[in-house]
């Protein structure tokens, strides 16, 4: 391990003092997905993507900018993108991990978007898109004649669904997407049950995109129209409607929820481009052909044991660095469509987010993830981390100069920016800033496991699960323990207050994003997870309390997708029970 990074140090190189191994599932995952080639060391791939990323610095400041990332990356400190990790320094990379894509209602849009798709696919890049604009099935061809009628929203979909099925993006995994349809359009029911049969759309997730008109409609038990070019097809009960999203959601897991208010209403851009649609996580609201350059800070690695506190100068380091790392990317990157590079450099959106936050909060003894000790603390680290993260791409506006279509009194003017504090916006409108929006909170799914802490703001799985797997034939299992709760317990340490995912109340859950996303220019990726029982009208309820706080919600009921791969354990037992598990997993 590296040696302490010392308070009154300003050089970020110096914490490397030697570099973290990967071992077992950590490996195998770099590996799989990131590595150059099978012999690639992570400490040969931090070196990869450091010098790629630099590469765009001028000559005084490329060695100190390679420096900086190396230290980061090697220490895990800060994990970029999933494709930035496994392409930078590859001829021709393409860093971007997704696309918005668009369609209008007609033949032409249509095949483009399908084209679209299978392009960025091909590169390995994931995309989003809006269906809501395509005519529902039934309604006149007028052009076509002779009674003609469309196929339908629904048809065109599984043509996109079908073009990515055959691609294998990147040349190394399955093609991913998501697109949603207005509450309003109607073949939304049909929208709705699509999934519900295992296999259909395995390329997309879903979502239903709602409003504020359709909330209040629900709350008051109003009638709602579905309605596509000013006809309406049919009435509904909304609430009837909202019913059925919750209900497929609790059983299906699909659709998600959009809402599509709070998503232009809070665009920091809204002056200059509109909102189309969100990437495949649902963490990034896109433009048609917009696109996601995410990275991570570990907050794990952020705590300071000799204080027990929040390493603060280490933080801010590392987010100044993570932000002009990803600022980078947009100039080294390749594209897989020239529309998409030219959107991408006006506006130079990035996503900056987390990983490890449980984690943290852990280390520091808070307990019950989602109380009012771990909001209050969580309000106090983003707050530090938005502030850093915005004044560090105003510093980068100070060398570089503002992104192309930055307008200081139209962004200041923006929801968001009213919320930034007195002397940033003064900073903004003094010398502008480099990236239109800055951050977000991906998921972080398989980088957040190389780096061996917890998925972006979500709590641990459990601490201790059952993971199933393949081999020779046969289906088997292993008892597994989270890395930090064996940690704790080798160690002798109180571990009373970790908590699993399912043990957490939904609405803990859902406080957690509504109070994470007041700090996100952009928007959040989090997964509310249920027990298998939980009643699906407390589910409806918690929903319609918080739908008009967040941009988006992923609803996850325990066993609701067939059989799973992980399986949570009881882990109350006696301190030799677990000292005992710890040493035989």
């Amino acid at each position: 391990m590296s040696k302490d990074h010392c308070e009154e140090c300003t050089d970020l190189g110096c914490a490397v003092s030697d570099h973290k191994e990967l071992s077992g599932l950590r490996e195998s995952i770099f590996k799989l997905r990131y590595a150059f080639n099978d012999n690639e060391t992570w400490e040969q791939c931090a070196g990869r993507v450091s010098r790629a990323i630099s590469s765009v610095e001028n000559n005084g400041a490329k060695d100190n900018a390679e420096a900086s990332f190396y230290a980061i990356l090697m220490q895990q400190q800060f994990m970029p993108g999933g494709r930035t990790l496994r392409n930078a320094g590859k001829n021709k990379g393409m860093l971007l991990n997704c696309f918005g894509l668009g369609w209008e209602d007609n033949i032409q849009s249509i095949m483009q978007l399908v084209y679209d798709a299978v392009v960025i696919s091909k590169y390995g890049g994931g995309i989003g898109f809006d269906s809501s604009p395509l005519r529902p099935a039934g309604a006149p061809l007028i052009t076509q004649g002779n009674h003609s009628e469309s196929s339908g929203v629904i048809s065109f979909i599984d043509v996109v669904n079908y073009s990515l099925d055959i691609i294998k993006g990147g040349g190394d995994r399955r093609a991913a997407g998501i697109t949603f349809l207005g509450v309003w359009h109607p073949q939304i029911y049909e929208f709705i049950e699509k999934k519900k049969d295992e296999g259909v759309w395995q390329n997309f997730n879903v979502s239903v995109a709602v409003n504020n008109d359709f909330i209040n409609a629900v709350k008051k038990n109003k009638e709602w129209n579905l309605v596509f070019n000013n006809r309406i097809y049919k009435t509904v009960k909304a609430v009837d409607l909202w019913n059925t999203i919750v209900k497929h959601a609790w059983k299906y897991g699909d659709p998600g929820l959009i809402n599509l208010d709070n998503l232009e209403d809070c665009n920091p851009l809204y002056y200059c481009e509109k909102i189309a649609t969100v990437n495949p996580c649902g963490e990034i609201p896109l433009p048609v052909y917009g696109a996601c350059c995410l990275g991570s800070v570990n907050l794990s690695e952020m705590y300071d044991p000799n204080k027990n506190d929040v390493h603060w100068k280490l933080l801010k380091e590392v987010v100044y660095s993570a932000v002009r790392f990803l600022d980078n990317v947009l100039d080294v990157s390749e594209y897989p469509l020239p529309q998409i590079e030219l959107t991408a450099r006006s506006t130079r959106r990035i996503g900056l987010g987390v990983m490890g936050l449980h984690y943290l909060m852990l280390k520091l003894g808070i307990k019950d993830y989602g109380s009012k000790d771990s909001i209050e603390f969580m309000e106090g680290l983003l707050t530090k981390f938005r502030n850093y993260a915005f004044e560090a791409s105003i510093e980068l506006a100070k060398e570089r100069g503002p992104f192309e279509k930055f307008e200081a009194g139209s962004y200041l003017d923006g929801a968001f920016a009213k919320t930034l504090p007195r002397r940033i916006r003064k900073d903004i409108e003094l010398y502008g800033l480099r990236n239109g929006t800055i951050l977000s909170m991906p998921p972080t799914g398989t980088t957040s496991l190389v780096a061996g802490v917890s998925q972006g703001i979500e709590p641990i799985f459990c601490p201790i699960y059952k993971r199933k797997y393949n081999e020779g034939g046969k289906r088997k299992q292993v008892t597994e323990m989270d890395e930090l709760f064996k940690q704790f317990v080798m160690g002798s340490k109180d571990v009373n207050h970790f908590i699993g995912a399912y043990d957490i109340a939904p609405e803990k859950h859902m406080e957690i994003q509504a109070v994470a996303q007041q700090f996100m220019d952009n928007a959040i990726s989090k997964t509310i997870s249920i027990r298998n029982d939980y009643p699906v009208d407390k589910l409806s309820k918690i929903l319609l309390d918080h739908i008009q706080d967040v941009k988006g919600v992923t609803i996850y009921r325990e066993g609701s997708k067939g059989e799973e791969i992980l399986v949570p354990c009881d882990y109350k037992m006696s301190k030799d029970k677990l000292k005992k598990l710890a040493e035989a997993v």
